[in-house]
């Protein structure tokens, strides 16, 4: 007799162990997991941009580029191909994104004479906030254009000094990565 007590409070007690595990494990499975809100929150913002000018210009004008790098600190490239392209994610946000553009006519270029030259150039830049995956989450602000011109050599000199430093594009993003600022360098 004494067996079969010691038997029966066995397969009692697994079966309360059985009952205990599938009651924890269903209450467990039951349970939602936490949605992942993080898919979709901004992280960086980021920027994209070109700009091309033609072989005339590069020959006559020292063109330097100015821009924001990841950290907000200004940078430059000088352009010694006729063109320059840039992508830039920043690494935080709040953050600012941006380029300008700046010619001086080149020291030594030969600006006499009625040759005809080509001055000219084309842009483009593309910025919005980003998730960590980089999936875009805020407004894109995507300028394009150009200004080409016939000019000869001694105007060219009022041309370049015409377009320097107006050409400029400069983005700021809040800590959620909503545009606050569009505009100018300055």
């Amino acid at each position: 007799m004494h067996m079969k007590t010691s038997l029966f409070l066995k397969a009692a007690l697994v079966a309360v162990c059985a009952l205990v595990i599938t009651s924890v494990t269903g209450c467990k499975s039951k349970d939602k997991e936490p949605e992942n809100t993080t898919n979709n929150k901004a992280v960086a913002a980021l920027m994209e941009s070109h700009f091309i000018i033609t072989e005339d210009l590069l020959a006559m004008a020292d063109v330097t580029i100015e821009f924001l790098d990841q950290d907000g600190q200004v940078q430059r490239d000088v352009m010694t191909t006729t063109q320059w392209e840039k992508s830039i994610k920043s690494t935080k946000l709040p953050a600012e994104v941006g380029f300008r553009v700046l010619m001086t006519p080149k020291e030594g270029a030969d600006f006499t004479g009625e040759e005809k030259v080509r001055l000219g150039y084309e842009y483009g830049v593309k910025s919005y906030s980003v998730t960590a995956e980089g999936k875009n989450v805020s407004n894109v602000y995507a300028p394009m254009g150009s200004l080409y011109a016939n000019s000869t050599r001694p105007y060219a000199i009022n041309w370049i000094n015409g377009i320097s430093n107006k050409l400029s594009f400069r983005y700021a993003y809040d800590a959620e990565g909503q545009s606050t600022n569009s505009g100018n360098w300055e």
